[in-house]
């Protein structure tokens, strides 16, 4: 954790965007407590850590965290209900996130990113001056939309 918060304190930062993550429903399957302290413990900690600096924490989510039984768009408020360990891990780590950040934002977006998946990773620099200039409000609607 001291390495984390040293890191960051090297440089001055209005915004993390978390989305590191171990997405492949499979590895998590077969490695869960390495897939945990990437997915949910990692989280946590840099979302403490946003917190302590006053700095603004976005959570990278997933649609995984629904059982895909509604039969219509998800909305922020409705209940999770993950049907595998990646989709509880990730419920999990919202959770953590309110918890200890309030104030952070959760985006629940339905691609893979990363280097080996779809590039969501190069995307988010399209929407997210939009979401520091419109708040909570152009959050929801990006959870509801992507």
């Amino acid at each position: 954790m001291a390495e984390t918060e040293e890191a960051i304190d090297k440089e001055t930062f209005s915004g993390i965007i978390h989305c590191a993550a171990k997405c492949n429903v499979n590895d998590v399957t077969s490695d869960p407590n390495i897939a945990y302290l990437v997915n949910v413990e990692s989280t946590n900690l840099l979302a403490q850590i946003a917190k302590r600096k006053n700095i603004h924490f976005t959570f990278i989510s997933t649609n995984y965290v629904f059982d895909g039984q509604k039969g219509a768009p998800y909305n922020t408020d409705d209940p999770t209900n993950p049907i595998n360990d990646y989709g509880k891990q990730k419920a999990e780590a919202e959770l953590k996130v309110l918890a200890s950040n309030p104030s952070a934002a959760i985006l629940r977006i339905s691609l893979q990113y990363g280097r080996h998946g779809r590039r969501f990773l190069w995307d988010v620099p399209t929407f997210v001056p939009q979401i520091w200039e419109y708040g909570n409000f152009l959050v929801r609607k990006l959870i509801f939309t992507l």
